[in-house]
Parts: structure tokens; sequence; C-alpha cells
């Protein structure tokens, strides 16, 4: 579609129903402008060489509309045609042209770029969040735009309106995209002094502190007392619910436990992959004696294997709900089972260096503090914590009162 180019006319261009639509000059033949489907608008121009036969053309992205006029995109685009024509190269000058040889490549084809060389580098966890976010969030949101065009103003205007409904991802999204545009310098995708996110506040986070009060543990306790005859058993879910409480390990660190890490004369089990890496978690008695009831399956090497024996247990969350409305607390979720052992350990008079050791935490400041801590302490946490926890599982605690 043709049209002179003023700010009335390009003001006036719709969003694009799919992709990127585009517009031409009628007074400057290659002057374009491309529409998103978000209604955002950006300058280019298209340089052609060669004849019919072998014809190539390509697009030099110029600025956005708003924050270039259009009369400053107009007198760009003449100078990159008049270049193109006259042979000389309109790519940066040589000394910037390390660092700026790709700032037409799009946001998409950046966190395209970012995420096929983290695969492998990063948990699979990790990079599921990181897909998700792109694919949710920051690709409908910027995905058609040139990456080294980026306003931090659009950025904050996108951040303000998803934090409306959801501060939490919209914080999330806000740290996954400074970590792309960290990417983006290093391999010179965009220019060092691109920083679409700088300024921009995160909004407040108030992480849950939900954990179990005496009375929950005794009510958790006895339905899973209920299902320990059912077809679940001692090896199913409720085992692994079962385990959580008394451990005080993250889901995934459980359900991924395997035989062979468990050294039963020490009372410790090392783990290959938890959240911080490689190490060796102590067990109380209490949990130890519940893994010696869980029968082991021929062939399968996991404490909880699934419906796949070669396989472990990977989701429990259908039969968490089911366990937690029975127990009249809908709002608690399987981590705050971790909450709970720390609050326990707590109340035991434990201290913060002893419940870091048991709940697997790593930081340079816990671990030198942790380092004088001996084996049988540790082990005494832990049976202390389980200890009173199992108690409150079977009521005794409350008939004692």
């Amino acid at each position: 579609m043709k049209l002179k180019f003023t700010k009335a006319s390009v003001d006036k261009l719709p969003p694009s129903k799919k992709g990127r639509a585009w517009h031409n000059d009628s007074e400057l033949p290659g002057f374009r402008v491309a529409v998103s489907t978000s209604g955002r608008k950006y300058f280019y121009v298209r340089l052609r060489s060669g004849g019919r036969a072998d014809r190539q053309e390509r697009s030099v992205a110029i600025g956005a509309f708003g924050v270039l006029t259009v009369d400053q995109a107009r007198e760009r685009a003449k100078d990159l045609l008049s270049r193109h024509q006259l042979g000389i190269p309109t790519e940066p000058a040589p000394e910037r042209q390390e660092s700026h040889a790709e700032e037409g490549k799009s946001f998409a084809a950046l966190c395209d770029g970012f995420l096929a060389e983290k695969v492998g580098k990063k948990k699979a966890k990790t990079i599921r969040e990181y897909r998700r976010l792109i694919e949710r969030e920051l690709k409908p949101a910027f995905g058609e735009r040139p990456g080294s065009l980026l306003a931090s103003e659009d950025v904050a205007a996108w951040h303000a309106r998803l934090g409306q409904r959801a501060p939490i991802v919209a914080n999330n999204a806000l740290r996954l995209m400074r970590t792309i545009y960290g990417w983006a310098h290093n391999r010179r995708h965009v220019a060092e002094t691109v920083h679409p996110t700088r300024g921009i506040e995160k909004f407040p986070e108030h992480p849950k502190e939900r954990f179990l009060s005496h009375a929950e543990i005794a009510r958790l306790g006895a339905a899973l007392q209920r299902r320990d005859a059912s077809a679940d058993g001692q090896s199913g879910p409720s085992a692994a619910i079962r385990f959580l409480l008394l451990s005080g390990w993250r889901k995934n660190e459980a359900l991924s436990l395997r035989w062979d890490a468990i050294d039963w004369a020490r009372e410790q089990v090392s783990l290959v992959d938890s959240k911080t890496g490689p190490c060796v978690r102590q067990l109380s008695g209490k949990a130890l004696d519940m893994l010696r009831q869980i029968p082991r399956i021929h062939g399968s090497p996991w404490v909880f294997p699934g419906a796949d024996h070669a396989q472990h247990l990977v989701c429990i969350k259908r039969q968490w709900n089911a366990i937690r409305a029975e127990c009249g607390f809908t709002d608690v979720r399987l981590h705050d089972l971790r909450h709970t052992f720390a609050s326990i350990g707590l109340e035991q008079g434990l201290s913060l260096e002893h419940i870091g050791r048991l709940l697997g935490h790593k930081s340079t400041r816990s671990t030198q503090r942790y380092a004088h801590l001996s084996e049988g302490a540790v082990r005494h946490a832990a049976n202390s914590t389980a200890d009173f926890i199992t108690r409150m599982m079977s009521g005794r605690h409350l008939e004692a009162a």
C-alpha cells in the first residue's frame, strides 16, 4: 500500500491483523513503514541490487515512529539509498560494525538464539520456564520489533500493564528480558548502549509463609494413614507426601530419589542433582524407617516409581489436592511442607545453621557457618524435628494436651 508519509497518515495506520503490515511511501521509493499487530510502527528502507534475473533486496531498520519523526526517517532513508546507489557500504563503520552487526535482528530472534544456546547448560525446568515466559509474555509484546530499537518507556508500560494482573509474572519476565539483553550484548547482537529494561522498578513481592499448625499436621497424618491401606499403598504419592513432611526436601528431590543414593549406616543421601547442585543430605531415623517400609519394585531404581517403573513419579498434584481438601486446608502447597519442617525445627530450638543444612540451602555465607557443624549435630537436628512431626501426625500431642 502506497501513501504519502506524514505524521498524520502514519499515525492513522491500523494495527496489522497478522504478522507485519508493510506500507510504502509514495514520494520516496524504498522508504517503508512496518506496522505490528500491537500497532507499533517502524521505519525501514528497502535496498535492491542486481538485475531481473538475480535481483536481491534487503530491508534496513531506521527507527521507531515516535522516536524519529517522519522527516528525520525520510532523510535517513535518502542517505542510505544514495550510499547504496554509489556503492558505499550502508552497514555501520568498521569500528562499529562488530557491535552493531545484527542491530536489525528482531527481539523474537534474540529470544530464540538465547534459548538455543542455553539448552543443555541450564536445567530442563529452567528452560521450560524461560520458554513459557518468552512465548506467553515477551514475544507477544515485542517479538516483531528490532531488538536494538526497544525503548525503556515501552518496556515500562508493558511491565505496568502485566503487573496489574500478575505482578510476579511481570517481574520474572522483566528479569528474563534483562538476562536476554545481557546475553545479546556479549554476543554483539545489540550495542552495549541498548538497555530497554534499565531503570524499571519491579513490583513488591511478598513470599508466602504458609506452614501447617500442630492440629493441621495431625489431620494430615490421619489422612495419610487412611490411604496407607489403599491402592496408593506405601509406595505411591501418599508415601512421597509423608516423606516430604519428614525430610523438608524439595518435591523434585524427593520424587527422583534412588535407592542406591541412600547410605543407611550413616543415615545420609547423596543427591547428584538438587536445586543447588550435588550435595549430601542428612535424614532422620523416622524418615529412614518410613523408607524401609516402601516395597521395592524389581528392576526399578526409584524409591517412588511412576506408572512406568523405569521412571520416577513426576506429578502428585492430583493426590495432594485430594488430601488437602480432605484435611480442610486447600491453600497449602506441597512446598509448604518444607516450610513446616523448618518452622517445627525452629520451635524445637534448632539453629538456623542446622535447619539450613537439613534443607540443603547453599550460599557462601551459609556454607561458612555450616562448616563447623558435625554430622552428629545435624543428625540430632533431623531426628528431633521428624520425631516431633511424627507425634503430631499420630495425634499423640493432642492427647497429652
